[in-house]
């Protein structure tokens, strides 16, 4: 990566920073907006990544779940794991359905659970991508050194926390 090249703040980000009036700490903001700006371009670079292979992220946590735990689960497991509401998980799994890396059964002794497993299909699949993808997001940061990936990371878990405490005070306040 260049270093001469200057970080670029998307317009929404320049219009509030660009709000005149309080007294605002303007490198606590454009700290947030740097952050915000880099998740963007990770799911982004990802989304371009994933589409190769016809596939999402959302799904692809599903396949590699069900990879992973080498049972079905029900499609309520996955609006828990991916913090998604079970309609969504349900057009999820019916994506999934429909290109044949899963299969989907209702349960018989309660018609409204919905069972999921992969297909042979399925799991030539994930064995067939989970691994580039993984090598994928390794290289993602391979123009930066190891010794600036150290220092970032630990004061991303420090913002993090900051973060965290921050979302407890609010919870606390209401």
């Amino acid at each position: 990566m260049s270093e001469n090249k200057e970080f670029s703040f998307s317009e929404k980000y320049k219009l509030l920073l660009s709000l005149e009036g309080r007294k605002t700490d303007i490198i606590n903001m454009q700290s947030v907006f740097i952050i915000l700006s880099m998740a963007n371009l990770i799911n982004l670079s990802c989304q371009k990544e994933l589409g190769k292979y016809d596939m999402q992220e959302n799904r692809l946590v599903i396949l590699l779940k069900l990879y992973k735990e080498k049972k079905s689960l029900q499609v309520s497991d996955f609006s828990k794991l991916l913090d998604i509401s079970s309609a969504t998980a349900t057009s999820l799994c019916k994506r999934l359905e429909r290109d044949g890396l899963i299969t989907k059964v209702r349960s018989e002794s309660d018609n409204r659970q919905v069972y999921t497993t992969l297909t042979k299909e399925g799991i030539s699949f994930v064995e067939s991508i989970a691994f580039s993808h993984k090598d994928w997001i390794v290289n993602l940061l391979d123009g930066v050194n190891k010794d600036e990936l150290s220092q970032f990371f630990t004061l991303a878990k420090k913002i993090s926390v900051e973060l965290n405490s921050n979302i407890e005070n609010i919870s606390k306040k209401e």
